[in-house]
């Protein structure tokens, strides 16, 4: 159905008034009928404008022909036919003129296009051609424009004339000095347009610092861009979106100078260390499909920034770094997956000087980011990006050129067991020799009589390369929060594994368990999985609630005798490691059948390489950190694992930060973000 206009009620003489003497005669290029499409140019003033027409039927001519009316510029006259349909192009809207006979002595002249909603508008004039072209060209009502961009040039015309319009009633009303000059400004006018508040902004000198104040604000807090545009939508007083949204290029353009992005294509078969400070601005485009892009950034670069900031304050605080302090730099990476069919891995820094601060995702820098996963073919290429920077930061420190100051560095790493191991080049922790700091064997991990130093796994045949060969062997910190959740998923399995091999699981010791951890204010059910043919399987806890298991929960309850009080005993005090892995693997101690039997409790073969690691290495690693003014709590990977988080969700959560951008990958936008 279209929407029609009669402008019959015009200016009659319109089409008589109008001035050709800045036009030129217009030319025409056709090849006609070999070809419907016609060009047409003409010049006015200093511009030559060029339209094209494609005729879509020439009609005919009836019996009763009307003429046109007589051009004022050469006097001609023109028969007009019949249903001749001609298409056209006006303000990139696409424009279809026809003619029809509506009487022996009316003519109806009229324009059908369509809109962005798909629906068809149309316009007519039953007295002229020119009529309807002017009326055409005359401003709709504001309820019939769909397009917010429409309606935003609609409201700024508004605003324009508005203030031409009060400047003269500012005078007439004396809001003037003695000079008669205004003494009152325009600052803004607020509208209400179906409900939505329209703010009028005259004065839009807002001041750079406050603008930096909101863009920092919807960083750290991860609101978006369409998050910050439905708030000022609501409350018409926020600093209008598109502000923000420049002020952050800005902020984004200039920083991006300063720490410039690399990128990369993990298929390519050369990687080099690259000098960021010194690469050109072409080649950051990727393909956002392309499996295997990446961006990096100089630690070094971003070292000269943060020092200063570190040295000096921020925001009052007292100064991280003093003249003289070793500079402790702790590496650190994570695997994350996005979606079902991609994952994307984060390397990061911090200083762990900072302390307790690390443990932050916003004190986490982001040195590298690609989509891809974690093994040592794509770990190693990253390696090479940034092998001679390490070793030159470890070896040699960094001088800031502000200040002239010599920073000694010592480098750390850290993260989970799989990310460490292949950094390292050694085995997975199902081989024979599995640990990452000494050579015990897989047949001897529950041995607890044996001594082993963190002096490195030198039995491994088939070890490789380290990716990280600047990375001193004893740096290389286990995290505890992974040690952790790992020897609680073995408590779980171990306790669960022997009380479904009962006849009674399912109606009465199930619900049992549900009940106490119900009890504890933990979460926690069993189902049974199609996919493992109906096996039982248990909710998957977080590190929060598994520490509140490993104290509250009431083992006992379930397994009876000397035996359930040490599984409980195990869950209460395996921080006393060393006796705990001798008691999480005792045997049967009596004969069969005998009174005093003590009953064991699990096998030698289930004592894992995370109970090895926290029973021998651990008290190791403490010690070591303590004398280096360090705790092992600063090497926990969460803080990775939340900015990473973070990043996905922000990115990949169906709304981009800044709007996001169609030339440039997504981990492109995430390092720009980082910035």
């Amino acid at each position: 159905m279209s929407n029609q206009s009669n402008e019959n009620d015009e200016n009659d003489e319109n089409d008589e008034n109008l001035n050709y003497d800045n036009y030129s005669t217009r030319t025409f290029e056709e090849d006609y009928p070999n070809s419907s499409r016609i060009l047409a140019r003409y010049k006015s003033g200093n511009y030559i404008f060029v339209s094209w027409y494609n005729v879509l039927s020439l009609g005919y001519y009836p019996a009763n022909i009307i003429i046109t009316q007589k051009n004022s510029k050469d006097g001609k006259r023109y028969w007009i036919p019949d249903n001749y349909i001609i298409e056209t192009e006006l303000g990139n809207k696409k424009l279809r003129c026809e003619t029809k006979y509506i009487s022996d002595q009316k003519v109806k002249y009229a324009i059908f296009w369509k809109e962005s909603d798909a629906a068809e508008w149309s316009i007519y004039n039953e007295k002229s051609a020119t009529g309807t072209v002017i009326a055409i060209s005359r401003k709709r009502p504001i309820s019939t424009i769909k397009s917010k961009s429409g309606q935003n040039k609609r409201f700024a015309a508004f605003s324009k004339d508005a203030e031409q319009k009060l400047l003269p009633l500012i005078k007439k009303h004396q809001l003037t000095n003695i000079t008669e000059q205004p003494v009152i400004s325009i600052k803004n006018i607020e509208l209400d347009f179906n409900g939505e508040i329209i703010n009028l902004i005259y004065n839009k000198n807002i001041e750079p610092a406050k603008l930096d104040s909101v863009v920092r604000a919807c960083d750290e807090s991860l609101l978006s861009r369409d998050g910050y545009r439905r708030l000022a939508a609501i409350e018409s007083h926020l600093i209008c979106e598109y502000c923000i949204g420049e002020q952050r290029n800005n902020i984004t353009n200039n920083i991006n100078k300063k720490i410039r992005i690399g990128t990369f294509n993990l298929n390519e078969t050369n990687l080099i260390d690259d000098e960021l400070d010194i690469q050109p601005d072409e080649g950051i485009l990727v393909e956002k499909t392309d499996i295997g892009t990446g961006v990096y950034r100089s630690i070094s670069t971003i070292l000269e920034t943060l020092i200063s900031i570190w040295k000096n304050g921020k925001n009052g605080s007292s100064p991280i770094l003093k003249q003289g302090d070793t500079i402790k730099l702790k590496i650190g990476g994570d695997g994350r997956n996005v979606g079902r069919k991609q994952s994307h891995v984060m390397m990061t820094f911090c200083l762990l000087n900072e302390k307790e601060k690390v443990l932050k995702p916003n004190h986490q820098y982001c040195i590298c980011l690609y989509i891809g996963h974690e093994n040592y073919n794509d770990l190693m290429k990253i390696g090479k990006l940034f092998q001679h920077q390490l070793s030159d930061l470890q070896d040699n420190g960094i001088i800031i050129d502000k200040d002239n100051v010599h920073w000694n560095i010592e480098l750390f790493f850290s993260g989970d067991w799989k990310f460490i191991y292949i950094i390292m080049g050694l085995n997975a922790p199902n081989s024979k020799f599995f640990c990452l700091y000494c050579n015990c064997s897989s047949e001897l991990r529950w041995n607890m009589d044996i001594n082993f130093e963190n002096t490195g796994n030198t039995a491994c045949k088939n070890r490789k390369p380290a990716i990280f060969p600047a990375i001193k062997q004893e740096n290389y910190i286990p995290d505890e929060l992974h040690l952790l959740l790992r020897i609680s998923d073995i408590l779980l399995e171990c306790f669960f594994s022997d009380l479904m091999k009962k006849k009674e699981f399912s109606k009465q010791i199930k619900p049992a368990i549900e009940l106490a951890f119900q009890n504890i204010k933990i979460h926690f059910e069993f189902f049974q999985s199609k996919s493992t043919g109906k096996q039982w399987n248990w909710t998957s806890l977080m590190g929060p609630d598994k520490k509140k298991m490993l104290e509250k929960f009431p083992v006992s309850q379930f397994v009876y005798g000397i035996c359930g009080k040490d599984i409980e005993y195990l869950w209460r005090e395996f921080y006393h490691a060393q006796n705990w892995v001798q008691l999480f693997c005792r045997p049967t101690q009596g004969s069969t059948n005998n009174s005093n039997q003590i009953q064991g409790l699990y096998q030698k073969e289930d004592i894992t390489p995370y109970m090895h690691v926290f029973a021998k290495h651990i008290s190791q690693f403490l010690q070591q950190l303590k004398e280096k003014d360090l705790s092992l709590k600063f090497f926990s990977t969460s803080s990775i694992e939340k900015k990473n988080h973070n990043q996905v969700r922000l990115f990949f959560g169906g709304t981009t930060m800044g709007g996001g951008t169609d030339e440039k990958s997504v981990v492109y936008n995430i390092m720009s973000f980082e910035n």
